[in-house]
C-alpha cells in the first residue's frame, strides 16, 4: 500500500482526484509515496508563477511523476492545437 501525503485525503470537489487517490492507495506498493495537491512556484526572469500539481508520485528506483487529473469529457481541436474540458 502506498504512503499517501496527506492522509487522509483533504476535501476536494474533484471526483477524478478522489478516485485516483483511492486507486493509488490501494494499488501501488509500499515503496511509493504519493503527494496530493502540491503547490509550486516557478520564477523566470523575475516573473513568479504559482500553480498546483494534483499528484506527485515518487519511487526510489522509478523516479518522480507529476500528474494533473482531469475528469469529465476531453476534446482536442487540431486546428488550434488546444485541449478542452467539460463536465
Amino acid at each position: 500500500m502506498a504512503r499517501m501525503v496527506p492522509f487522509p485525503m483533504l476535501p476536494t470537489t474533484s471526483t477524478a482526484e478522489r478516485r485516483l487517490y483511492e486507486g493509488f492507495l490501494e494499488q501501488l506498493g509500499d515503496e511509493y509515496v504519493v503527494y496530493h495537491s502540491v503547490d509550486w512556484v516557478l520564477s523566470e526572469r523575475g516573473q513568479p508563477e504559482q500553480g498546483e500539481a494534483d499528484f506527485v508520485i515518487a519511487h526510489p528506483r522509478d523516479g518522480v511523476l507529476v500528474l494533473e487529473a482531469k475528469g469529465g469529457r476531453m476534446r482536442y481541436d487540431p486546428s488550434t492545437r488546444r485541449w478542452f474540458q467539460s463536465g
